[in-house]
């Protein structure tokens, strides 16, 4: 069975002149939230990680 995307969010901030542009998307059935990839992110920074996938 093909694997199905949602279709991608994308947000646009501006902040103290920069502009971000975010663009989301998840898979279906995945179980990993928002918060805990990010959670996931910031612990790899932490340790020093240069790739956290």
């Amino acid at each position: 069975m093909a694997e199905q995307n949602h279709p991608a969010m994308i947000t646009e901030t501006k902040i103290n002149g920069v502009t971000f542009v975010v663009q989301s998307s998840f898979k279906e059935g995945g179980t990993e939230t928002a918060v805990s990839k990010m959670a996931q992110v910031l612990k790899n920074e932490l340790r020093g990680k240069e790739s956290c996938s």
